[in-house]
């Protein structure tokens, strides 16, 4: 119930307010701020840890967001979408710039596709999601992440 009410009113009520040419505005400019944030952010294994993460959801949440163009629904978690443990500071600024790409002409090809935002995709702990929430979800997951490079 706690998980539905937080669905409600932290992704699908606010999301119903944009469309989907606001929400590719939202990750562009969300995208450069995160971008300016990891400039000034030490290169540190916790700030590492962050940017890894947050490229993470990014790429899971996109793959989950494909099914609306058609791939097939994969049931799978985050960590497989994540970079090497290993990588650089560079590489991770460079990885999250190009997630962050794709996301906005992920959300470009849903757009041109008129397919419909209402359209649920199964998150692993909210349940059905709309397209809209989804683009919710990804920002503000990002967003929120992001407060925590040093």
């Amino acid at each position: 119930m706690i998980q539905q009410a937080f669905k409600y009113f932290f992704l699908e009520r606010p999301a119903s307010k944009k469309d989907v040419s606001q929400w590719i505005t939202s990750f562009a400019e969300s995208g450069e701020a995160i971008q300016k944030k990891t400039l000034s952010a030490a290169d540190s294994e916790s700030n590492r840890k962050v940017l890894s993460h947050i490229i993470g959801i990014e790429r899971w949440g996109n793959r989950r967001l494909e099914v609306a163009l058609g791939e097939p629904f994969i049931q799978d978690e985050y960590n497989n979408y994540r970079p090497p443990r290993d990588a650089s500071w560079e590489q991770l600024q460079t990885d999250f710039a190009d997630t962050r790409n794709e996301t906005t002409q992920l959300l470009q090809k849903i757009k041109e596709s008129n397919i419909e935002l209402s359209k649920m995709i199964a998150h692993n702990q909210y349940g059905d999601i709309s397209l809209k929430g989804w683009m919710r979800y990804l920002v503000m997951h990002a967003n929120l992440e992001s407060k925590r490079l040093r």
